[in-house]
């Protein structure tokens, strides 16, 4: 029998501890949104994580900007070497996603 890859409950607490951490930055940070997933692995020990940001334009974050924030906020884990870290940053503008015929877009602009 083959054995399947998944995520244990630690490597889901530990992806949670970490997106509060990000939460936690003062809002000149420019931070949107911010994910942390696990990548499922045999045994449910996850030893590799997806982080994704979303900063805003306003603060003119640049892409490397963003890749800093994340060396800095997981900087013990980075330095003890016992995860890898797969990073993507995005730059935007906050509620572009809105379509101007929406009805979020309407709430908005009333």
């Amino acid at each position: 029998m083959e054995e399947i890859k998944y995520v244990d409950e630690g490597s889901l607490a530990m992806a949670r501890s970490w997106e509060r951490k990000f939460q936690l930055l003062p809002p000149q940070a420019g931070l949107i949104f911010v994910s942390v997933r696990p990548i499922p692995a045999y045994k449910g020990l996850c030893d590799t994580f997806e982080v994704v940001l979303g900063f805003t334009k306003k603060y003119a974050i640049e892409e490397s900007t963003g890749f800093a924030v994340i060396n800095k906020v997981l900087a013990d884990e980075i330095e003890h070497g016992m995860f890898t870290f797969r990073t993507r940053v995005f730059i935007g503008v906050e509620g572009s996603y809105f379509d101007e015929n929406s009805e979020e877009a309407d709430k908005i602009a009333s």
